[in-house]
C-alpha cells in the first residue's frame, strides 16, 4: 500500500495477514529511508464493531467509518508492537487494549497503553507512558 501526502509519496506499507488478521506491518518511509516493523496479537474473539483505536489496519490507511481500503482484522486487538530501524533517533513502542463487552458483544470500553522508547543519537534514553479509556455507546435502534 502506498501513502502520499501533497501528491508526493510518503511511505509504503506492505501488510502481511493469517487466519483473517492483519499480522505485520512493514512501512517504509519514503524520505528518509527508516522502516517501522509492527506485529499485531489477537484474541480468539470475533471482532464486533470494531473502534478506530483497536483496529490495526487504520494506522496503515485512512480511515472512513461504514468502510476501508484494506481488510479488517476478524479477531479482537490485544497487542502491537512497533520497531523503528535505521533511523536517527529511532523508537521502539508496545501498544497494548484491553475491553469490556455489553451482552450483545459490543466493546462498551476500550483501554489503551502504550510505552515508548525514544533513542536519540545523542543524550539519554527517553521512555514514555500515556493510558487512554474509551467508553462506547451505542444508540442504534
Amino acid at each position: 500500500m502506498k501513502n502520499y501526502l501533497n501528491g508526493e509519496l510518503n511511505t509504503t506499507d506492505n501488510l502481511t495477514y493469517a487466519n483473517g488478521n492483519l499480522v505485520k506491518a512493514v512501512s517504509v518511509d519514503a524520505h528518509l529511508g527508516y522502516t517501522e516493523t509492527t506485529t499485531y496479537v489477537y484474541s480468539t474473539e470475533n471482532a464486533v464493531n470494531t473502534y478506530e483505536i483497536a483496529d490495526p489496519l487504520s494506522y496503515h490507511v485512512d480511515y472512513f467509518p461504514g468502510g476501508y481500503f484494506g481488510k479488517q482484522s476478524k479477531n479482537v486487538l490485544l497487542k502491537g508492537t512497533a520497531k523503528t530501524v535505521d533511523g536517527d533517533p529511532f523508537t521502539d513502542a508496545v501498544y497494548t487494549f484491553g475491553y469490556q463487552y455489553d451482552g450483545k458483544g459490543n466493546a462498551t470500553s476500550v483501554s489503551f497503553s502504550v510505552l515508548s522508547t525514544f533513542y536519540p543519537s545523542s543524550g539519554p534514553v527517553q521512555t514514555d507512558t500515556y493510558d487512554v479509556k474509551y467508553s462506547l455507546n451505542y444508540t442504534c435502534k
